[in-house]
């Protein structure tokens, strides 16, 4: 659940919600009732069950890191060529 107030946060939020793994909302427009909604959806076994599903289709963070360093280090190999 994201709860956005700032720049980017809309986006992952929107993010989350297309992927079915959680909900977003603006935080001035979270209310008593709006939380417990909401915390009762993403609690239902729906949402587990699909980011289990999506868990296993993203990139794990040791890959991730080793991408970026590869790219970093052909940009500067490419810079001193």
């Amino acid at each position: 659940m994201i709860q956005w107030l700032w720049v980017d946060q809309p986006i992952w939020a929107a993010a989350v919600e297309h992927l079915g793994v959680g909900l977003g909302r603006h935080f001035t427009a979270v209310t008593e009732e709006t939380l417990v909604a909401d915390l009762s959806s993403i609690l239902d076994p729906q949402f587990a069950s699909r980011a289990r599903e999506v868990a296993g289709k993203v990139t794990k963070p040791a890959e991730s890191v080793a991408r970026a360093a590869d790219l970093l280090e052909d940009a500067a190999r490419s810079a001193h060529a």
